[in-house]
């Protein structure tokens, strides 16, 4: 009697969605049907992807994301990470929510065969207009861990490169962070152009024009040393720093 009774109420949930879904306005009890449907039918592998088409028409995101989570368990690791990465997708492009679609990008990351996606992904969160300072921090060292884990430290200096042009407040850190890389990668112009406009930023540190002129001296590019310097002392506003900073120059190309 048992089973018949759960049969009945199938054929009723059936027939309750179907007339549901025939009339465009009655879209939300279609959603409760199917979704009471599942655990009734679990092996009726139409009824998650026609929920999933009605989910995504009338945009109930988070209904949406909650349907892919329950389908995590029964897919094969390539289609787990697919599902993650639409999962972190959409809290971010459909719901506006940079750290939870962090958080998606973890999971992702972790399950690709491949980090191309995820890393593309993240990077696209630490770009959201609304990712918050921990979002971005969050972010950039998934992206550091990463490449470093990887060997592939000039990924990481595109990133942070990228990064500039996205968080303007945070261009101290991230050119600093990139000179470092590139001067460990035997770069060195590349590395002095980053100190020479942070030299540009900070006229008076010590510590920039040290490592400015340091990796001059490793490259034996005096040339791009004085330019920077005496960028550097256009910007400066004390006048005394800027006849440093000047002489610094001078004496170098005299020393050339």
């Amino acid at each position: 009697a048992r089973s018949e009774a759960l049969g009945r109420q199938v054929e009723l949930l059936e027939e309750a969605s179907q007339v549901a879904r025939d009339m465009a306005d009655d879209s939300d009890k279609a959603i409760a049907y199917l979704k009471q449907l599942r655990p009734l039918k679990p092996e009726d592998d139409k009824l998650a992807p026609a929920l999933e088409r009605l989910l995504e028409k009338h945009e109930r995101w988070a209904d949406l994301i909650e349907l892919w989570r329950t389908l995590l368990d029964d897919q094969t690791q390539e289609e787990q990470a697919t599902t993650l990465g639409r999962i972190s997708a959409c809290y971010l492009d459909n719901l506006s929510d940079p750290m939870q679609a962090l958080e998606a990008a973890k999971e992702f990351l972790s399950e690709a065969e491949s980090d191309a996606d995820p890393c593309a992904l993240i990077e696209r969160i630490f770009g959201f207009e609304g990712a918050t300072p921990e979002v971005r921090h969050g972010a950039l060292d998934l992206l550091r861990y990463q490449y470093e884990s990887t060997d592939r430290p000039t990924e990481f200096v595109r990133v942070l490169e990228n990064a500039i042009q996205v968080d303007p407040e945070g261009e101290k850190d991230y050119r600093s962070e990139a000179a470092s890389i590139l001067a460990d990668l035997e770069q060195l112009e590349a590395a002095m152009n980053h100190y020479a406009a942070l030299l540009a930023l900070d006229s008076g540190s010590a510590a920039t024009l040290g490592h400015l002129r340091q990796l001059a001296q490793r490259s034996g590019n005096y040339e791009l040393f004085a330019q920077g310097v005496r960028r550097a002392a256009d910007s400066a506003s004390d006048p005394s720093r800027r006849v440093a900073l000047l002489s610094a120059a001078a004496k170098t190309r005299l020393n050339e």
